[in-house]
C-alpha cells in the first residue's frame, strides 16, 4: 500500500470531519464518515501513517483518556498502538441523540482524535488542489443563517436555490451581505476576502415538483450544479494513485 495515499486520506479526513481514532479503528466506518476506505489497507498501515504524520508535524493528537501523552512520539505511538489492537467488535457510542436508559451511557464518550496543523493543511492543499473560489459554507438555524464564499455569484446562487438545498424559503428583507477580509474558514486557513450573507428563512416545500422523495424528482441539471458546489477539491479516491478495489 502506497504510504502517500494513506497519508493523504488521513489528512483529508481531518479536514472534512472532527476525526476520532475510533472511527478508523478497528475498521473504517465508511458510512458514518462519508468516505471510501482504502482497499486492502490494514489497521497497522493507518497507524504507521498517523505516526509519520505526527513526526512530520502535519497533525496533532488530542485525547480525553487519563494518562495519554500526546506531546511526543512515544506517547502518540502508544495511543495509536492501543487503537490498532482493538478487537474487531469494538465500537464507540457516537450518536448523542440515541435514546438510552443508563446514566453512564449518556455521558460523552472518551475519545482520542487528530487534527491537521497549519503545515498539515498546507500539505493537504498541495495534494488536493482546492479551488477556493468555488468553496462555500452554509450554516445556522431559521433565525440566523449564513452563507460564506469568495465568490459572490455563488453566494447569490445558493440563496436562490435554498429551498432545494436547505429546505427553507429565504426572507429576502432580512438579507445582509458584507465583504470581510482575512476570514477564517478553518482553524488553520484564512481567505483574503469573502462575501458573507446573513439572513432568516422559513420552512418551505421545494419548488421542484414530482412524485417520490426530493432527490429523484430533481432534474439532472440541478444534480450537476449541486455536485459542483461541493467539488471544490480533489478527494483522495479521485487521485490517479488510488488503488483499485
Amino acid at each position: 500500500m502506497g504510504r502517500s495515499v494513506v497519508q493523504h486520506w488521513l489528512l483529508n479526513l481531518a479536514i472534512e470531519v472532527p476525526c476520532s481514532l475510533g472511527t478508523i479503528f478497528p475498521s473504517v466506518e465508511e458510512e458514518y464518515l462519508n468516505v471510501k476506505k482504502i482497499a486492502g489497507c490494514k489497521p497497522e498501515e493507518y497507524g504507521e501513517s498517523l505516526l509519520e504524520l505526527f513526526e512530520e508535524g502535519l497533525i496533532i493528537l488530542k485525547s480525553d483518556f487519563a494518562g495519554d501523552n500526546v506531546d511526543n512520539k512515544d506517547g502518540v505511538a502508544q495511543i495509536v498502538e492501543r487503537f490498532v489492537r482493538l478487537p474487531k467488535d469494538a465500537r464507540e457510542v457516537r450518536y448523542a441523540s440515541r435514546k438510552v436508559n443508563s446514566d453512564s451511557a449518556r455521558k460523552t464518550p472518551e475519545r482520542a482524535r487528530f487534527e491537521v496543523t497549519k503545515a498539515g493543511g498546507e500539505e493537504w492543499e498541495r495534494r488536493a488542489e482546492p479551488d477556493w473560489n468555488h468553496y462555500f459554507d452554509q450554516r445556522g438555524d431559521q433565525s440566523d443563517c449564513e452563507v460564506v464564499s469568495q465568490n459572490r455569484d455563488l453566494v447569490m446562487a445558493v440563496l436562490g436555490w435554498l429551498p432545494e438545498l436547505g429546505g427553507g424559503r429565504v426572507d429576502v428583507n432580512s438579507i445582509q451581505i458584507q465583504k470581510l477580509d482575512d476570514y477564517p474558514i478553518f482553524y488553520w486557513k484564512h481567505l483574503p476576502s469573502v462575501f458573507k450573507a446573513n439572513f432568516a428563512f422559513n420552512k418551505a416545500d421545494p419548488r421542484l415538483s414530482g412524485d417520490g422523495p426530493a432527490w429523484p424528482r430533481e432534474p439532472e441539471w440541478f444534480h450537476e450544479w449541486q455536485a459542483s458546489t461541493t467539488s471544490w477539491y480533489r478527494k483522495p479516491w479521485e487521485m490517479p494513485e488510488w488503488p483499485s478495489e
